[in-house]
C-alpha cells in the first residue's frame, strides 16, 4: 500500500476477478472465491532489497521479488518473517513499536529470537517440505534443540544423500543424533506420513502428529482403548490409530484420569496434562492454533496508507497544511437575479458579492457574469487543505478565524502552509475537519489537552505559576542590575541601567547620549542615544588594552552588526563626534524634512495644497487621520495601514502625480520608512542611518538630499530593499508619559505629498507614462507671456516657486549647514532667446556638480 491509489486498483481487479467467475468455468470450480486483498508492504521492502531477497532472485527485478515476497507472507507470514531472520540482522528493520529505536537491538534481537521458537514449536516443522523448497528451510533453526548451525548441517545432509526423512527414528539411526538432542526437537519435526504410504520402510503414523516419541505407547493404548469392540485386543495398533483418526469422537468416552492414575501407580509421575494434551493431537493433528487471517478493516487500511497511528494522528493534534483551493456553494438563479455589482473604493473596479471576483471593468462585463451561472462559482464556505500524508482537510469559515470571516481570500492564500487543528476524522473518505482559529490553536479551553482527574490540585496549580512568576520577574530584575560599575571620568558616563537611563533621556534633547556600564561583560560599554521621542538606539562598544577591570580602555572598538567592520576609536568623545554626531545630524535633517510625518501625533489630511480638484475650488474639505496617542512611534503594521490610507487619499484626489512619505521604524531604531505609491499599490521600503551618510538598497548616498534625488529616478527600479534584521537596539516602553500634542496646521500650510510650496500654475505641465511631472518646456521667443492665473488658481495660497526635477518629485530643500547654489534657476515666467537659455542652463549645471562635489 503507497497511496490511495492501491483502493482504486483493487476495485478494478474485484471487478475483473468477478466478471472471470462468471464467465470461464475453471473459476467457478475453485474451493474458495479469489479474493483481492490490500496488505502492508513494509516486510516486502526489505525483503526486495536485503542480500537474502538478491540471493533467492537475482534476475528479478526490485518490484518482482517485492510481489513474491507479498504473496509468501500471505501463504505463510512466519516463514516470510523468518528470511529476515539472518546474520545481517535484517529483521531489525521492521518498525514495531515508534520508541523502538530507545531499546538496545540486543535485546530486541533477543525478544523476536523466542518469539520465532515459540511460534515454530506450535505449528512445527516438515523437513522434508524444508528440502524440496529451501526458502522454507529458514524456519529449521528455531526448532528446539537446534540452531542455525545443527540445521543447515542437517538439511545439508540428507540434500548431499538424497534421502527423505520417512520417520523420526532416522534422526538416530542414519544421522546419529544425539540423544539430548532428539528428545528436544523430535516432537516438532513432523512427517507427512500420507505422502509416505508408497515407502517400503516403515512408517509411523504418529509421526505426523506433535506426540513425542516416548509417548507413543500411551498414544497406541487410548486409540485401541477408545475403539471399546471385542476384536479390539487382537487388532494391530497402527490400524487402530488410522480408525481414531478417522472417527476421533470415540476418544471423548476414556477415562484419561483414571489412566493418569494407573501411570503414576507405575512410576510414571503425574502424566495427567500429557495424556488430555494426546487425545487433543490424535483429534486433530497439527492444528495451526494461530489466528486466522482477515482482510484488513477500513482503520487498518487508513493506518497503511497514510502511515499514521493512533498515537500520531488523533483528535486534537496540531499538523501542517497547504491550501489547495476554496470550496463555494453554488448560487441559485434567484441569487443571481437578485445580485448587483459592487465597486471597490481602492481598485475601482467592479466586482461580484456572490464570488467576490474582481475582473469587471464595466457594468456590461458584470451582467454577463451574473447572466451565466457557469461563470459565478459562488460564495466561499470553506478552505479545502493538503495534509502531509496524503489525506485533505477542510476548514469551515466559523473556523477559520476568531473573528467573523466573509470571504476567506482575504485571510488564506493558495498553496499557503497553515497551522491547523483536528476536530474530525473521517476514515472512510480519508478527510479531516480542521479549524484554524487562534484560540484553538492555543487551546485556551484546555479542549483538547489530556483530562485531568478529579485529585488534580488547581489551587496549588495557581500557586505554583504565581511564584514561578514573580521568581521569573526576580531574574529579569536582577539582569538588568547585572553590571559592574566603573570609574569613568567623563560628563556623558553614569552608572545606571537601561531603566534609569530610558528616564534620563526621555527629557534630553534629540541626539543626547549617555554612556554607561554593559551588562554583557566588564569589557563592554553601553552608549544609549535618542533619536526620536520614543526610540533609542544602544551602540556596543567593547574595550581593549585596559589596565584594570574598573577602567576604561585605551581602544575602543565598535562592531557594525551587518557588514561586521570594525572602527577603532581612542576615546569616548571621538565616539561621540565621529560616530554618533552624524547620525544625529542625519535624524535631524530627517524628522525636519518636510514629508516626514510623526505618526505618534494626529496628522491633517496631506492634500496638496496645489493639487486642488475642481470640485474643492469653493469648498475646502480638512480630514483628519487616525494616529497613536501613546506617545510612542506606532508599529510597523499600524505604521503602514496609516501611510497607506494617506496615500490612497492624496491618489484619490490627484492621480496624476506620485506621493512619499518619510516616518519612524519605533522596531528598528536608525531605519525610517519610505512609503510610496506609484500607481495603485502603496510601497513601503527601508533606509537606514550610518556615520557615513544614509544606506538604501545597498547603496550609500551621503546626504539625504542625494538619496531622495536618486530614489526620485530609480523609484521603479525592480530591486526593493528587504525587511531590516534586528540589531541590538531597543525602543521606549509604552509606559513612557505621551508627548504633548502639537497644534494642527493652518490651512495655509497644508502639506503636498510631493510639491509642499508648489504654486498652481494656469497652464498645465505635460506628464511623461510614468506618471511623474516634467518641467516646464523652454519659453518660445515669440515674446508672448504666460496668460494670467486663473480665478480659481488666484484664490490658492501662493509659496515660493520649488524647482522641480525630471522625476516628478519636488526638489527638497538642501541639508542643513550646506550653501545654496549660487545661481538660482530661472524662474517659468523668464523670456529669453533659445541660445540664451541654453548658455545660462549649462552654466547652472557645473555650478549643480560643483556644489556636489563640495558636498
Amino acid at each position: 500500500v503507497e497511496s490511495r491509489d492501491a483502493l482504486y486498483l483493487r476495485t478494478c481487479l474485484d471487478k475483473m476477478v468477478t466478471e472471470l467467475q462468471h464467465e470461464v468455468e475453471y473459476f467457478q470450480n475453485l474451493p474458495e472465491p479469489i479474493k483481492v486483498l490490500v496488505v502492508d508492504t513494509e516486510l516486502s521492502k526489505i525483503y526486495a532489497q536485503s542480500r537474502k531477497g538478491e540471493s533467492d532472485f537475482r534476475d528479478y527485478p526490485v518490484k518482482l521479488r517485492q510481489a513474491v515476497s507479498q504473496g509468501r507472507r500471505l501463504q505463510d507470514p512466519l516463514l516470510e518473517f523468518s528470511q529476515l531472520f539472518n546474520y545481517d540482522k535484517e529483521i531489525l528493520l521492521i518498525k514495531y513499536h515508534p520508541l523502538q529505536d530507545l531499546i538496545d537491538r540486543e535485546q530486541i534481537l533477543i525478544a523476536l529470537e523466542q518469539c520465532f521458537i515459540s511460534r515454530t514449536n506450535e505449528v512445527g516443522v516438515d523437513l522434508n517440505r524444508c528440502i524440496e523448497y529451501p526458502y522454507t528451510s529458514n524456519v529449521l533453526q528455531f526448532v528446539c534443540g537446534l540452531g542455525p548451525r545443527k540445521a543447515t548441517h542437517l538439511i545439508k545432509y540428507f540434500k548431499q544423500n538424497n534421502l527423505q526423512l520417512e520417520n523420526r527414528t532416522n534422526l538416530v539411526v542414519n544421522y546419529n543424533m544425539g540423544k539430548c538432542v532428539f528428545s528436544n526437537c523430535a516432537g516438532f519435526i513432523k512427517i507427512n506420513t500420507d505422502a509416505m504410504k508408497q515407502s517400503d520402510s516403515y512408517i509411523e503414523i504418529l509421526d505426523s502428529t506433535r506426540i513425542h516419541p516416548e509417548a507413543y505407547d500411551w498414544a497406541r493404548k487410548m486409540a485401541v482403548d477408545a475403539l471399546d469392540t471385542e476384536e479390539s485386543s487382537e487388532m494391530e495398533p497402527s490400524a487402530a490409530l488410522e480408525e481414531i483418526f478417522q472417527n476421533s469422537e470415540r476418544l471423548k468416552d476414556l477415562d484419561l484420569d483414571a489412566f493418569a492414575v494407573e501411570l503414576k501407580n507405575t512410576m510414571y509421575g503425574d502424566q495427567s496434562i500429557t495424556l488430555y494434551d494426546i487425545r487433543a493431537e490424535l483429534t486433530h493433528r497439527y492444528k495451526d492454533v494461530r489466528v486466522r487471517y482477515e482482510p484488513p478493516s477500513q482503520v487498518d487500511l487508513f493506518h497503511f496508507i497514510t502511515k499514521e497511528t493512533p498515537a500520531t494522528f488523533h483528535l486534537g493534534k496540531l499538523i501542517q497544511c497547504q491550501v489547495f483551493d476554496f470550496a463555494r456553494r453554488k448560487p441559485t438563479p434567484q441569487q443571481l437575479e437578485a445580485a448587483q455589482p459592487e465597486k471597490d473604493e481602492i481598485t475601482g473596479m467592479l466586482k461580484c458579492p456572490l464570488c467576490h471576483t474582481e475582473r469587471f471593468h464595466n457594468v456590461k462585463e458584470a451582467w454577463n457574469h451574473f447572466d451565466s451561472i457557469d461563470r459565478c462559482k459562488g460564495a466561499p464556505i470553506g478552505v479545502r487543505v493538503r495534509l502531509d500524508n496524503g489525506c485533505t482537510g477542510f476548514i469551515k469559515l466559523r473556523d477559520l478565524s476568531d473573528s467573523p470571516v466573509s470571504n476567506p481570500l482575504e485571510r488564506v492564500k493558495l498553496n499557503q502552509v497553515i497551522y491547523a487543528r483536528i476536530i474530525n476524522i473521517n476514515i472512510k473518505q480519508f478527510s479531516v475537519d480542521l479549524t484554524s482559529k487562534s484560540s484553538d490553536l492555543r487551546d485556551d479551553n484546555e479542549r483538547w489537552r489530556p483530562t485531568k482527574d478529579s485529585f488534580y490540585d488547581r489551587t496549588l496549580e495557581t500557586e505554583d505559576l504565581a511564584e514561578a512568576e514573580k521568581e521569573k520577574q526576580l531574574k529579569q530584575a536582577a539582569k538588568e542590575r547585572s553590571y559592574v560599575k566603573r570609574v569613568i571620568a567623563h560628563p556623558s558616563f553614569m552608572n545606571i541601567n537601561y531603566t534609569e537611563c530610558e528616564r534620563i533621556l526621555s527629557t534630553k534633547d534629540l541626539g543626547d547620549a549617555i554612556v554607561r556600564p554593559s551588562s554583557k561583560a566588564s569589557d563592554h560599554l553601553t552608549i544609549t542615544w535618542k533619536l526620536v521621542d520614543g526610540v533609542l538606539h544602544n551602540i556596543d562598544v567593547i574595550e581593549k588594552s585596559k589596565t584594570n577591570q574598573f577602567s576604561l580602555g585605551k581602544r575602543l572598538l565598535i562592531i557594525d552588526p551587518r557588514t561586521q567592520e570594525t572602527d577603532e576609536f581612542e576615546d569616548l568623545d571621538e565616539i561621540l563626534a565621529r560616530y554618533i554626531k552624524p547620525m544625529a545630524n542625519t535624524v535631524s535633517d530627517i524628522i525636519t524634512h518636510k514629508y516626514y510625518r510623526n505618526l505618534s501625533q494626529p496628522l491633517p489630511s496631506a492634500t496638496p495644497s496645489g493639487s486642488t480638484t475642481p470640485a474643492q475650488t469653493t469648498t475646502s474639505i480638512t480630514t483628519t487621520t487616525t494616529t497613536t496617542t501613546s506617545g510612542l512611534p506606532p508599529l510597523a503594521n499600524e505604521a503602514q495601514r496609516i501611510l497607506n490610507n494617506l496615500l490612497i487619499e492624496d491618489k484619490r484626489r490627484n492621480p496624476t502625480r506620485i506621493r512619499y512619505y518619510i516616518t519612524t521604524s519605533r522596531e528598528y531604531p536608525t531605519k525610517f520608512l519610505l512609503s510610496y505609491m506609484p500607481v495603485r499599490k502603496p510601497i513601503h521600503e527601508y533606509f537606514t542611518v550610518t556615520p557615513n551618510g544614509v544606506r538604501f538598497r545597498s547603496k550609500m548616498f551621503p546626504t539625504l538630499t542625494e538619496t531622495l534625488n536618486w530614489f526620485k529616478v530609480h523609484y521603479n527600479d525592480n530591486a526593493i530593499a528587504p525587511s531590516p534584521m534586528r540589531t541590538s537596539t531597543t525602543s521606549i516602553r509604552a509606559s513612557q508619559p505621551p508627548l504633548p500634542p502639537q497644534p494642527p496646521p493652518s490651512s495655509s500650510t497644508t502639506t503636498n505629498a510631493m510639491s509642499m510650496n508648489s504654486t498652481p500654475m494656469a497652464v498645465t505641465t505635460p506628464m511623461v507614462p510614468s506618471g511623474f511631472s516634467q518641467p516646464p518646456p523652454p519659453m518660445p521667443t515669440s515674446g508672448f507671456s504666460l496668460p494670467p492665473p486663473t480665478a480659481a488658481a488666484s484664490a490658492i495660497p501662493q509659496g515660493p516657486p520649488t524647482g522641480m526635477v525630471t522625476s516628478g518629485f519636488s526638489q527638497p530643500p538642501p541639508a542643513l549647514g550646506t550653501m545654496p547654489p549660487v545661481l538660482p534657476p530661472p524662474p517659468p515666467q523668464m523670456m529669453m532667446p533659445p541660445a540664451n537659455f541654453f548658455a545660462y542652463f549649462q552654466q547652472y549645471q557645473q555650478q549643480q556638480q560643483q556644489q556636489q562635489q563640495m558636498y
